[in-house]
């Protein structure tokens, strides 16, 4: 039971992840990519490097198991530029 409870908020906050970056005007940079554009947009957003973001994500994905999932949601859902 606890593993249906633990899927259904997983899925309830990956939706809302996604309609905050939806509205939050994020677009991927294709310009600067290098796999999709996702961090390069994401940096541009905030006025920081790309590098910055992108070490961010690798760290989250290596330390914290957790980085690849959102990264193909904002994949999908981010506009391009």
């Amino acid at each position: 039971m606890s593993i249906i409870v633990s899927f259904i908020l997983l899925i309830g906050g990956l939706i809302g992840f996604a309609i905050i970056a939806k509205n939050a005007g994020l677009k991927r940079d294709p310009s600067r990519k290098l796999i999709a554009g996702v961090c390069s947009g994401i940096a541009k957003k905030f006025g920081v490097k790309p590098v910055v973001v992108r070490l961010a994500f690798v760290i989250s994905v290596l330390f914290f198991g957790f980085g690849i999932l959102p990264y193909i949601i904002l994949w999908i859902i981010m506009e391009k530029e």
